[in-house]
């Protein structure tokens, strides 16, 4: 019966782990399509992000920074944009 419930608890493990890796993966590939679709010139992790921008109401982590010709735009979870802020308001 133990081995029964440690064998269960190794299995449940390693679940989590590939469920926290896949969904890793898709966050990620929906920041870089955001991205893409914006015509990003560079792509920046900003790391964790707080607040401050109008669709951001709480913090975020894993936050990007997508640089086009015109804005700064932050993206964040599955390609959320948070905000942009114009590059040339910024000195």
């Amino acid at each position: 019966m133990e081995i029964i419930i440690i064998l269960l608890g190794i299995v449940g493990f390693i679940i989590a782990i590939v469920v926290a890796i896949i969904n890793s993966i898709a966050r990620s590939a929906s920041k870089k399509k955001k991205s893409e679709e914006l015509g990003a010139i560079e792509k920046i992790p900003m790391g964790k992000y707080l607040i401050g921008l109008p669709k951001s109401i709480e913090p975020k982590n894993n936050v990007d920074c997508a640089i086009t010709d015109d804005h700064f735009v932050f993206i964040a979870g599955f390609g959320e944009e948070l905000g942009r802020i114009q590059r040339d308001s910024i000195n």
